[in-house]
């Protein structure tokens, strides 16, 4: 029985370092789910692919499925599990894998992000999740004369044009810039708030950094 779970678990460990780490690409998501989409077009479909979404240097491995969409909280078609957030989890642990951080922005766009502009005083923390290593947003917001405030927390992923995009379950959505640095520009905000708050729309400069491999 030994020898039987030693050769299963060996061969599991080939087949899965057999795979290569994809960076180049971005998550999508409509009304069906979740894919991966690579810079050519393309997407994933009846695979496994390890995928360092948030550029952090550790990637995380997820199925896909006939259509493309990624497979989350279920046991994949050839046996293993995958926890809610599509990761491969052996004993409830999230299985990683380390790749080369892409240089493509000069510092890490994780930390803390503030904006006082005469009409919102707001607050930015992005970071990353610690369970399914996605980025997440945080934001929280009022109108300097304290008659509209606002709350949004989501996901990011990043738009083609090199924007991002953060969503929710909730439908909202909030699209942004980073310059490499130290500025987030909030370019559009869909998001509940009083009938006096008009969006977190403006310019954010960073108040602090973030350990982005200690976040979430």
């Amino acid at each position: 029985m030994k020898k039987k779970i030693f050769g299963l678990a060996f061969t599991m460990l080939l087949s899965f370092s057999s795979i290569t780490a994809v960076m180049a690409g971005q998550w999508q998501s409509d009304a069906t789910g979740w894919w991966w989409q690579n810079d050519d077009g393309t997407y994933p479909v009846n695979t496994w692919q390890w995928l360092d979404g948030n550029n952090d240097g550790t990637a995380e491995c997820y199925y896909f499925n006939d259509k493309g969409y990624m497979l989350s909280d279920t046991t994949t078609p050839d046996g293993y599990n995958v926890n809610s957030d599509g990761a491969w989890v052996q004993d409830g642990t999230v299985q990683t894998q380390e790749v080369n951080k892409s240089t493509s922005e000069n510092k890490p766009i994780y930390g803390s992000f503030e904006c006082h502009d005469g009409y919102l005083d707001a607050v930015i923390d992005i970071g990353v999740y610690s369970d399914s290593g996605m980025d997440y947003i945080n934001m929280s917001g009022a109108t300097s004369d304290g008659r509209g405030m606002a709350e949004f927390s989501g996901t990011i992923i990043r738009s083609e044009d090199g924007n991002y995009i953060a969503s929710n379950e909730f439908g909202e959505l909030v699209m942004f810039s980073y310059d490499g640095e130290n500025t987030v520009n909030v370019l559009y905000s869909k998001v509940s708030g009083g009938m006096f708050f008009y969006g977190f729309e403006g310019t954010y400069t960073r108040t602090a950094d973030i350990d982005f491999s200690m976040v979430g």
